[in-house]
């Protein structure tokens, strides 16, 4: 966890105070990443969302599927704002604070879904390879993964935004987060041996939905694939 202070830091501060009404947060803003979401878990299906932050996503699919929430953050303010959030909508939701060693702890086919929002290229090589082969483990066969991230940067945009080369791929942001700048290729290469990629596309958020990252929606496949 020490590798990933500064990124801590940073959440705390972005999550200290954060307040969401519960009707905003049912929906993300982007009409495609909703009915992602909406289409993760069939009724009442257990779900994951590893770096949940505010917890919005968890709390749409408790809403429009009545799912088993799990959330799993490293910022203890985020898990705060969560858990104030569906204590506001009159949820339940089951919190963990942490990173990859958190996974872990997951029994093998715990869960029918899982999310990673903007969370695996914010981790470095060995730790997004280490996510994926986790959620190969705790995904039951057939069960969907939600994978949203930012755009590839060339060179000229890496230079401009001011992130630092940190090794091969891995750049780090000057507020301390890191950036794993791989293309599409690359990252459907790591999720080859466990998953097959069935919906790629591009979403865009933010209050003028200036924000543009990849979403992929990836499906475990059965054993004997």
């Amino acid at each position: 966890m020490a590798a990933y202070e500064q990124t801590r830091r940073f959440w705390d501060q972005v999550f200290a105070g954060h307040e969401s009404s519960a009707e905003a947060s049912l929906s993300s803003g982007d009409e495609t990443l909703d009915a992602a979401l909406d289409t993760l878990v069939e009724a009442r299906g257990r779900v994951l969302d590893f770096g949940c932050g505010s917890g919005r996503m968890l709390l749409r699919l408790s809403k429009v599927r009545q799912a088993e929430c799990t959330g799993v953050d490293l910022s203890s303010s985020a898990l705060e704002a969560a858990e104030a959030l569906f204590a506001k909508a009159g949820g339940s939701v089951h919190l963990k604070q942490g990173s990859t060693e958190v996974l872990d702890v997951f029994a093998d086919s715990a869960f029918d879904g899982a999310i990673l929002s903007n969370i695996l290229d914010n981790l470095t090589e060995a730790d997004a390879l280490r996510t994926i082969d986790a959620l190969a483990r705790i995904l039951k066969p057939g069960g969907r993964l939600l994978v949203k991230m930012n755009p590839y940067l060339d060179a000229e945009t890496l230079e401009a935004e001011g992130l630092e080369h940190v090794e091969e791929s891995l750049y780090q942001e000057p507020g301390g987060l890191y950036l794993l700048n791989h293309g599409d290729a690359a990252w459907f290469e790591r999720f080859a041996p466990a998953f097959t990629c069935i919906q790629e596309t591009k979403v865009w958020l933010g209050k003028n939905r200036e924000q543009e990252n990849r979403l992929y929606v990836f499906q475990r496949r059965e054993a004997s694939d």
